[in-house]
Formats: structure tokens, C-alpha cells, sequence
């Protein structure tokens, strides 16, 4: 977790910061509210946004194969017979 002390003034992560602590939770912020703390243009909080979805679901796809492979392996084995259960 980001420390206050570890963050520059004016960086994007010191704007971030300072929103996770005045934000209340649940409560969105508009592109432009968050770019006008940060300090940088609103496109590139757009950009950032966009890039950490795209990792988010990058992950979320990668745990739903593993969830899947795993279910099918334990069909597999209930099929030919085998009582053996992989995890």
C-alpha cells in the first residue's frame, strides 16, 4: 500500500491517495474531478483506467480457466472411473 511520506507532490499516485482518503467509498468521481487532483489531463486518467480493467479481466479470465480445468479434470476422473480428485 502507498505510504504518504513515499509519494511526490503533483504525482498521480499522490492524487489518488489523497482522493482514497477524502472519497467516501462506493462514491464515483468523474474523469476530470480525479485528473484536476492529480494534475494531469483527464485522457489519461481514461488511458489508466482502461489499463487496469483490461489487467483486472486479464486475471479474472485467468482464475475462471484454472476453476474450469480443474472442474474438468474431476469429470474426467468421474467418468473413467477413478475416485481420485485433483486440486
Amino acid at each position: 500500500m502507498t505510504k504518504p511520506e513515499d509519494l511526490e507532490d503533483g504525482s498521480i499516485d499522490a492524487g489518488l491517495y489523497v482522493l482514497s482518503q477524502i472519497n467516501e467509498f462506493g462514491n464515483p468521481l468523474s474523469h476530470t474531478d480525479i485528473s484536476i487532483v492529480c494534475g494531469c489531463h483527464r485522457g489519461y486518467i481514461s488511458l489508466v483506467e482502461k489499463a487496469a480493467l483490461r489487467k483486472l479481466r486479464r486475471k479474472l479470465m485467468l482464475e475462471v480457466n484454472r476453476e474450469l480445468a480443474r472442474d474438468m479434470r474431476i469429470d474426467v476422473g468421474s467418468l473413467i472411473g477413478t475416485e481420485k480428485s485433483v486440486k
